[in-house]
């Protein structure tokens, strides 16, 4: 029964993100927003929406090892396992301006995360912990990121009328879906 589930469990995630990955598109183009913009805000809430739940539930239960658990496995499977095959698979272009900016900032909010994570190394008589003042400075930086994000892409992009006539359903729907 438990392997049954899990399959099934697959699919539902295979068939959501494919919903969701088709969703952002159409809201888009429907809205002339770039989809780089949407999938670096709206797809990629969706898709860490699981693992918030998680560490949520876990903190509560004062598990708060696993939501620490939780965001550094996740990290290192995006950033190693799903760049990594994805680029196996076929090799991804990366702009110039990707590599000056985006590179710096992720170089930053992971040596801050580590930096707050160490407590004792900056004073020994302390333990390793993650404080309201440092969830503060975190969420802090991940506000300065979605404003950098916003005004990067606030342009609106270049929508042609055959990508309008692609698009099969309204954003009212297009959203539903997101949610």
């Amino acid at each position: 029964m438990q392997i049954i589930l899990l399959v099934l469990g697959f699919v539902i995630i295979i068939k959501a993100s494919d919903l969701l990955v088709d969703a952002s598109s159409v809201l888009a183009v429907r809205m002339r927003v770039p989809k780089m913009l949407i999938a670096l805000t709206i797809a990629a809430f969706g898709t860490c929406a699981p693992e918030i739940a998680i560490s949520f539930q876990s903190v509560s239960a004062g598990n708060g090892e696993i939501a620490f658990a939780n965001v550094v496995g996740s990290c290192v499977v995006n950033v190693l396992l799903i760049i990594g095959l994805a680029s196996f698979i076929k090799p991804i272009k990366i702009r110039h301006v990707t590599i000056k900016k985006e590179l710096p900032i992720l170089v930053l909010i992971t040596s801050v995360f580590a930096i707050l994570m160490l407590d004792s190394l900056f004073n020994p008589y302390t333990s390793d912990t993650f404080s309201r003042a440092d969830g503060i400075v975190l969420l802090l930086l991940f506000g300065i990121f979605v404003v950098y994000l916003i005004q990067l892409f606030s342009k609106k992009a270049d929508v042609s009328q055959e990508e309008l006539d692609k698009v099969s359903y309204t954003p009212f729907w297009a959203i539903l879906q997101l949610l």
